[in-house]
């Protein structure tokens, strides 16, 4: 019974201490307590940071660096932390200076809110890292700024008291003058600020014109030699262009005089001409139909001509007094063809001119036979109307045969 209760009681504590060492088990990988975490930033310097430098995060202590090694252009500090704290994945370090006499130490920002956390062992790169400026590069910027800015050696004024002394020079009396120019490039700074959608726009277009031009650089080039030439050869040729306009002006004048002279005279030609080109615009149908016809009309005529007797060949259906009058006769061949009777309007005022040129071929008809027209006798208008058995057509008109 002893055996029983003994072999029992080992089992029940072996059950026990396993299951406590479950749950310990269990309680450290949800709660890992005080585990630690590694973290490495790279530093473009790492003055009077040692190992045991603290790492802190918003001025609160999370850990601390545990080794600084020279990496080539850059120094790689690993640190250590504690794991219960959260730093956010893109978190970024800095070494801080607090003082001119308290130690440096490691900050790493911003603090975790929420999103991705670093995870242990991360790498914070060297972009994402700064350094303080050290105290003795910033004496030495500080006394190369006075060195020269300061008198040089045997002078007692240096660049800064000239530069003050002249600025005092130049502002003195004119507080006024310097108080509204401030103002008005005060207005101008407006002005620009409420303009600069169209400012930068065209700022943008300038700047798509210079790339255009980049691009054809060789085209721009050779526009560039051919203008040169041309310029050189316009200045080569001076002399003539000033005799050119020299006569170009001498011209003008005596157009300018002229047209004062004949002012009145000008006025009604155009006027005459406008009402011309009136006519002749409502009139633009029936001069269509005039080119139309007449270049058929010349062509037959042509094709009448016999040239071993000198005579035209072929049956007119015209009156015979109208054939030393082109008007008319011109305007019953058209009219015969089918062309309405406005076209005798227009072709009478167009062959006006020429019925002092037909006169003489009248006179010389007359003796060869050729009834001349009586002036005393009126030639038959032309009508719309043809003989039934007279021709439709020009071609039958002018083309009725030869010989």
């Amino acid at each position: 019974m002893t055996n029983v209760t003994t072999w029992i009681r080992d089992h029940v504590m072996l059950a026990a201490s396993a299951g406590v060492a479950l749950l310990l088990l269990v309680a450290f990988v949800i709660f890992p307590g005080n585990g630690s975490r590694t973290l490495t930033a790279h530093f473009d310097r790492a003055v009077a940071v040692y190992p045991g430098t603290e790492l802190r995060v918003m001025g609160v202590r999370i850990g601390e660096v545990t080794d600084v090694v020279p990496d080539g252009n850059s120094v790689r500090v690993v640190m250590k932390y504690d794991a219960q704290y959260k730093l956010p994945a893109g978190a970024k370090a800095a070494v801080v200076t607090p003082t001119l006499i308290a130690d440096r130490y490691v900050q790493v920002f911003p603090a975790y809110g929420s999103g991705p956390v670093m995870a242990d062992g991360a790498d914070i790169p060297l972009d994402r890292t700064n350094t303080p400026i050290e105290l003795d590069r910033m004496y030495k910027a500080i006394n190369d700024l006075s060195t020269t800015l300061g008198p040089k050696a045997g002078s007692t004024r240096g660049a800064l008291d000239a530069l003050l002394t002249a600025g005092a020079k130049a502002l003195d009396g004119n507080g006024k003058l310097g108080s509204e120019t401030i103002r008005n490039l005060s207005a101008a700074a407006n002005t620009f600020s409420r303009n600069r959608g169209p400012l930068f726009d065209n700022v943008s277009q300038l700047a798509e014109i210079t790339q255009t031009l980049a691009a054809n650089d060789t085209t721009v080039q050779q526009f560039m030699e051919s203008l040169t030439s041309v310029s050189g050869q316009l200045a080569g040729e001076k002399d003539e262009i000033a005799k050119v306009l020299e006569a170009l002006g001498d011209v003008l004048g005596s157009v300018k005089g002229f047209v004062h002279d004949n002012r009145a005279d000008l006025k009604t030609d155009i006027d005459l001409l406008n009402s011309l080109l009136k006519r002749v615009d409502r009139q633009k149908d029936n001069l269509g139909l005039v080119v139309e016809k007449g270049s058929l009309a010349l062509g037959n005529l042509g094709l009448a001509f016999d040239p071993s007797t000198g005579s035209f060949g072929s049956r007119l259906q015209v009156a015979p007094g109208i054939l030393f009058r082109p008007d008319q006769f011109l305007c019953q061949t058209l009219v015969n063809s089918g062309a309405p009777e406005s076209v005798c309007k227009i072709l009478s005022t167009l062959l006006e001119p020429l019925l002092p040129i037909t006169a003489p071929i009248a006179s010389k008809a007359v003796g060869t036979g050729v009834t001349k027209p009586d002036a005393s006798t009126p030639t038959p208008a032309p009508s719309g109307g043809t003989p039934s058995d007279g021709p439709r057509s020009l071609l039958s008109l002018l083309g009725g045969g030869l010989g």
